[in-house]
């Protein structure tokens, strides 16, 4: 039998194969994050996952005062909020 996870190179051909078959982010596909960030959310103080169009807005708004200063020119360049706010929404959907 094959142990995916004690070789990372087999792991990760896992990954992308499955990644490029079901379309999910191969950050989303292993099932000890989603397992992680539920505990996290089960911390009591922790709220929900906030998906909202108006928590987008507000991040949006918060992109050249807040998150500008603190990266690379190259790398906030290459920032997509967009990209990053879908990947926290399907986990989001895969956690609940």
């Amino acid at each position: 039998m094959i142990r995916f996870h004690e070789d990372a190179a087999i792991f990760r051909e896992a990954v992308s194969i499955t990644q490029v078959r079901t379309g999910f982010a191969a950050l989303l596909i292993d099932t000890e994050l989603a397992g992680l960030v539920r505990q996290k959310l089960a911390v009591p103080g922790n709220e929900r996952v906030n998906v909202s169009e108006g928590r987008l807005a507000t991040l949006r708004e918060q992109l050249d005062p807040q998150l500008k200063p603190v990266l690379r020119a190259k790398d906030f360049a290459e920032f997509d909020l967009d990209r990053a706010f879908k990947l926290v929404a399907e986990m989001a959907a895969k956690v609940s």
